[in-house]
């Protein structure tokens, strides 16, 4: 985002952006409180930290269904646009 941003405002011409996949390294966690007959619960954050907004508390799934929804962007049209978006990509 931040690569983005300078070129849109003009404060870069050339930006070199990366990014890595992080989120099968979430952790399983384990409640601090005391443990109840039979044992533990691990809980995967994955959901909670990952694939959850912290503002809003929906899940990322939702929050795009949602978006699209209240934008009138139809289904095919979201595909069309992914297509798009793959095949410009590959091009560069």
């Amino acid at each position: 985002m931040m690569a983005s941003q300078n070129l849109m405002c003009g404060h870069q011409d050339v930006v070199v952006a990366g990014g890595m996949e992080s989120m099968s390294n979430v952790p399983y966690v384990i409640n601090r409180g005391a443990t109840p007959y039979g044992g533990v619960k691990l809980e995967d954050l994955i959901v909670k930290d990952g694939l959850t907004d912290v503002y809003s508390k929906i899940h990322m799934g939702n929050c795009a269904e949602n978006t699209a929804k209240k934008l009138n962007i139809a289904r095919d049209e979201q595909d069309t646009y992914a297509v798009n978006s793959y095949t410009r990509s590959k091009a560069a």
